[in-house]
């Protein structure tokens, strides 16, 4: 006969085990607490005194397949926190529609989607028909059309052909649709948007729908501009439409030469021997309502524009490493050409600024 011993019990030997076993995690417990704190003090280290925001958390951050994803994991400073909120995000030519069926179509997809602010270009044609669409892109198809990928600027240039010529070589109407039809469809869903009750009352350049509008090259004359004000006047968008200036001379030429009573944008490019780069004058951003300077411009050049105190869009915005340097610049805008991408980014920043605080 076997005696059975009374650690050999099976009930008694779960009770026991469930009573002392928590002492075998403490080890466990130790090194977690260990690494938590290095983490910490790791993370508040990296950004001097400020505190910081790690986002790693690669699961809740958004898909960034077929995106720059650059800059997507860091850290913040918890004043780049308080202005992410604030950040307002802008289609550049109307880019990141999912949608195949046009540019038209694809400005309500993403006024649908939350992005309410556009930059865009207008060009002319030969009898004066002014298009939305970046020069570039239509002169490209305009030598293919012809025969010869190697034709220059000149021959390929936008404002020696007919409308219809643009429209048999190739610059159809649903990739690059009039001025009048596009502002007519910007129109329309402002009017929706106001009808939802999704628009502010008072102008607010963090809320109201804007088209900024830069008119390109023999594009930029007072006829076009005199239309364009006839055209915002009779829609109803003078507090929504922003027409650029790209130096000192323009504001005042608008003025003495045209009707244009509307909001200006200033615009500083980016490219060498400019000479925007050496300062803005007090003049020039006196005459404008929006200042909008290429993203790559020193902090030095932002901290001057600040001084104006008038609503800062940056372009070209498109990674959210970008988006960290805009935010250390303090811009109130980005335009993007992947809006939509960079939307999810600061709104899965954003949750985690506030889990933070």
């Amino acid at each position: 006969m076997v005696t059975q011993s009374p650690t050999a019990n099976p009930r008694r030997s779960k009770q026991t085990w469930k009573s002392q076993s928590w002492w075998c995690f403490l080890p466990v417990l130790g090194i977690a607490l260990c690494v938590s704190v290095f983490a910490l003090t790791k993370g508040s280290s990296s950004t001097g005194s400020h505190k910081a925001v790690a986002f790693t958390d690669q699961p809740a951050q958004p898909t960034t397949a077929g995106h720059n994803s650059e800059g997507l994991s860091g850290l913040l400073d918890l004043g780049q926190c308080k202005h992410v909120p604030q950040l307002r995000i802008c289609s550049h030519q109307v880019k990141g529609a999912s949608t195949t069926w046009g540019l038209l179509a694809g400005l309500r997809e993403l006024f649908q989607m939350g992005v309410r602010c556009f930059d865009i270009d207008v060009v002319t044609t030969a009898d004066r028909q002014l298009l939305v669409a970046h020069p570039r892109a239509l002169q490209d198809i305009l030598r293919t059309a012809l025969g010869n990928s190697t034709i220059g600027a000149k021959e390929a240039a936008i404002h020696l052909h007919s409308l219809n010529a643009v429209r048999h070589l190739g610059g159809n109407s649903s990739s690059f649709p009039s001025a009048a039809e596009f502002l007519e469809q910007f129109a329309h869903l402002v009017r929706e948007a106001a009808e939802e009750g999704n628009t502010q009352q008072a102008w607010d350049p963090h809320r109201i729908p804007f088209v900024f509008l830069e008119l390109k090259d023999a594009a930029y004359n007072t006829d076009a501009i005199d239309w364009i004000w006839a055209e915002v006047l009779e829609l109803g968008l003078v507090e929504n439409v922003a027409l650029y200036v790209m130096d000192d001379k323009q504001p005042a030429m608008l003025a003495q030469q045209t009707h244009w009573q509307g909001l200006l944008i200033r615009g500083f490019r980016d490219t060498a021997g400019d000479d925007d780069q050496g300062g803005a004058s007090n003049k020039s951003l006196e005459a404008s309502t929006l200042i909008s300077p290429s993203i790559k411009l020193p902090l030095s050049f932002f901290s001057q524009l600040h001084q104006a105190n008038k609503p800062v869009f940056s372009w070209v915005v498109d990674s959210p490493l970008q988006v960290r340097d805009a935010l250390r610049k303090q811009v109130d805008g980005i335009i993007s050409n992947d809006p939509l991408f960079l939307k999810l980014v600061v709104k899965s920043w954003w949750k985690r600024c506030r889990s933070a605080e």
